[in-house]
């Protein structure tokens, strides 16, 4: 998924005891609505999206994340967010969850560069709602029954190889960004998760559930200047904490890994090559590209009606029985690529034609190609799920140096061009080394030698 930075200073305001940056300080253009954005005075932010909705979807997003652990407390963040959805110092387990039944829908989840909750709830309930995130974010129970078991269920995931999805996924990352954070699983290693303790898990909270690391994000017919004064109410009191130096050059590695399991009866696996972060202005560009080479699914009506030219050779001659393009940012960096599902006998030809496909980005792609992909691109950045939404705008206020919504995304979409399209497949894909990762029976996948040299046709 492409679901995927401050701000601001101004004039000062006294809010129950507690200083507080005023709302007025910064307005971000997000498209076809302003985003508002505030610092509360322990360096938390907080923005807002007005929209139509009837109700509110509030989103708290923590600066922790796979990519923040190391060997010795990988898969800490995961836990952690899995364990605040089990009960709090205040609320029982069984409490908890009667709360947000009256409020609407709670959930929670860890990612690679940050870990959030999203409640949806009536406008006229979200301060009640920032209250109870507080709770949960702030002051987890971590009963010593519930850990032991949250950490045999992780176990038990990551003993489980049986998902190709996952095991290409996580491989991929890793290969490519090898020797660095990125590289880090979320669950953590068997080794890692099995040693943590309820007292790792607390301090884990106390040093990274704090103002500096943390942003609120809101979208519905919520009043910024309301939204705000009702966060400072529930999190002005988080302490400040200590601000995370942004991430500086992180290298990406040409390689691959293959486990080969022929009893699989397709071979699942993903050929990528560096990509770009939100912030950059080649992203933009790089979605109307990837949305050219397209996704197909056999099991699709659809697939009679795809516009992309490797769907309709992959239709004619039946290879993968599933793919799809992905543009995978992250704070600094990114991944461009193209994951792919096809019986032994048809991976390499699949591998070769999606080559070819990047190829023809970089010399020949056309002004209707372009056109009709930067319309799919902005469809479906303006009607992705509201949580999709909030995330790329909670990101982007955590790591990025402004905060970014998919509707300011569509607006630089709507800007690409022919020539972007054409530059920046040149800048990241053309004669650059791949990552690559497969899984299930990959004796026909081409070795790495023939792959490096399909990136790059001979120009005359």
């Amino acid at each position: 998924s492409n679901c995927v930075p401050p701000l601001n200073h101004a004039m000062a305001a006294l809010l129950r005891g507690s200083r507080l940056l005023s709302s007025a300080a910064k307005t971000v253009q997000g498209g076809s609505s302003d985003i508002h954005v505030s610092t509360l005075a322990n360096g938390l932010k907080v923005a807002t999206q007005k929209t139509a909705a009837p109700t509110a979807t509030i989103g708290v997003f923590i600066k922790s994340g796979s990519r923040f652990e190391n060997a010795q407390n990988s898969g800490i963040s995961n836990l952690v967010g899995r364990l605040s959805l089990k009960g709090t110092k205040s609320l029982k387990q069984a409490q908890l969850e009667s709360e947000v039944e009256n409020l609407g829908s709670l959930s929670g989840s860890a990612n690679i560069e940050y870990s959030s909750f999203f409640l949806n709830t009536a406008v006229k309930n979200t301060s009640k709602g920032l209250q109870l995130l507080h709770d949960v974010v702030a002051n987890p129970a971590f009963e010593s029954s519930q850990v032991e078991a949250e950490k045999s269920a992780v176990l038990a995931a990551l003993s489980n190889t049986g998902c190709p999805v996952e095991t290409v996924n996580y491989y991929l990352k890793a290969t490519a960004f090898q020797g660095t954070s990125l590289a880090n699983n979320v669950l953590g290693t068997s080794k890692s998760v099995a040693a943590l303790s309820r007292d790792d898990l607390a301090k884990h909270v106390a040093a990274n559930h704090v103002g500096a690391r943390v942003a609120i994000v809101a979208s519905g017919d919520v009043d910024h200047e309301e939204f705000v004064k009702a966060a400072q109410g529930a999190f002005g009191g988080l302490p400040a904490g200590e601000v995370l130096a942004s991430f500086g050059f992180t290298p990406f590695t040409g390689s691959e890994v293959r486990a080969r399991d022929d009893f699989k009866p397709e071979a699942h696996f993903a050929l990528a090559v560096e990509g770009a972060p939100v912030s950059s202005d080649d992203y933009a560009p790089l979605l109307v590209a990837s949305e050219i080479v397209g996704n197909f699914n056999a099991s699709s009506p659809s697939r009679f009606h795809k516009s992309s030219r490797l769907a309709q050779i992959n239709l004619e001659d039946h290879m993968a029985s599933k793919y799809t393009s992905f543009v995978l940012p992250f704070s600094n960096t990114g991944l461009f690529g193209i994951s792919a599902w096809a019986p032994a006998m048809s991976v390499e030809d699949f591998v070769y034609e999606a080559q070819q496909a990047w190829m023809y980005l970089c010399t020949s792609a056309s002004t209707a190609e372009v056109s009709r992909a930067r319309q799919a691109v902005i469809t479906n950045l303006l009607s992705a799920p509201t949580t999709c939404g909030l995330s790329v705008l909670g990101s982007t206020l955590l790591h990025g140096p402004e905060a970014i919504s998919p509707a300011g995304i569509a607006s630089q979409v709507e800007d690409v061009t022919v020539q972007h399209v054409r530059d920046v497949a040149n800048k990241y894909i053309f004669d650059k080394d791949p990552a690559v990762a497969a899984y299930g029976p990959t004796e026909g996948f081409p070795d790495y030698n023939r792959l490096r040299g399909g990136m790059s046709w001979l120009r005359m």
